[in-house]
């Protein structure tokens, strides 16, 4: 009988000491990506003020979310249409066109189209490469989660921002970082700024998370304080 309660006492012990390291874990992990998302906000915020950036070269650094310009030709039979994207409650696409500059390709997001629309958009696009001026701010995306969808690149249908896969599909490499065009005035095509896709409030998760391993070191002291008494009363 001895030897089975203690027995019991070491899995509680044990599974104890595993849940509160995972939830220790999970909440150290939440503090982390909050000050990661702040430090971000930060660049986002110093990256508004500076002047913009003009792009001569695919090869120059540039500031994750600083304003830039760049003049170049729209290879519009290289389209791709990022789907599916909502605006304003409205389901459709983010129309993506490579620009060509001299030393290779930089991703431009041309903005948001309604799915009804689609067809006339792309009809109205340019059948022949003017050189353009495009304005809009930099971005880099983060590698894609291995849950999201994969791009079917031999059909052409895209759902995930890839930059690799944008390379292979071009067939040549384009820049690290993709730009969110701000000079477009075409009709049913509407600007879109570098979000990320989901908002998440670290801050409170990892509250959750400590919470949860408050609750269970009380529980377990009460729990050990009972054991003791027991034993001191018999």
């Amino acid at each position: 009988m001895i030897k089975n309660n203690k027995k019991i006492e070491i899995k509680f012990y044990l599974y104890f000491s595993l849940t509160l390291f995972v939830l220790l874990c999970l909440g150290t992990w939440q503090v982390e990506r909050y000050r990661t998302s702040y430090i971000e906000k930060k660049i986002v915020a110093s990256s508004s003020v500076l002047s913009t950036k003009k792009i001569d070269n695919t090869n120059e650094e540039v500031d994750n979310y600083r304003k830039v310009e760049v003049f170049g030709t729209f290879i519009n039979e290289k389209r791709i249409l990022l789907h599916p994207r909502t605006m304003d409650g409205k389901v459709g696409v983010h129309l993506l066109v490579p620009l060509k500059l001299e030393s290779g390709y930089i991703i431009i997001n041309r903005g948001f189209i309604g799915e009804d629309d689609t067809a006339k958009v792309i009809e109205s696009l340019d059948a022949k490469n003017i050189r353009t001026l495009v304005q809009g701010i930099a971005f880099k995306p983060p590698v894609p989660s291995k849950f999201l969808l994969k791009n079917d690149l031999e059909n052409n249908n895209w759902y995930t921002l890839n930059l690799d896969d944008m390379n292979t599909y071009l067939n040549n490499k384009s820049a690290p970082y993709i730009i969110y065009e701000s000079n477009n005035v075409r009709e049913y095509l509407y600007k879109v700024k570098p979000t990320k896709k989901y908002v998440v409030n670290h801050l409170q998760y990892a509250v959750t998370w400590y919470s949860l391993a408050i609750c269970l070191i009380s529980i377990t002291i009460i729990f050990v304080r009972k054991r003791f008494k027991d034993e001191c009363g018999k």
